[in-house]
C-alpha cells in the first residue's frame, strides 16, 4: 500500500531530521 510506504518515509526522514 502506498499510504504505509509513505509513513515509513516519513518516519525515516524524521529521524534523520532529528538526529
Amino acid at each position: 500500500m502506498i499510504g504505509s510506504k509513505v509513513m515509513v518515509v516519513l518516519a525515516v526522514c524524521l529521524v534523520c531530521f532529528t538526529t
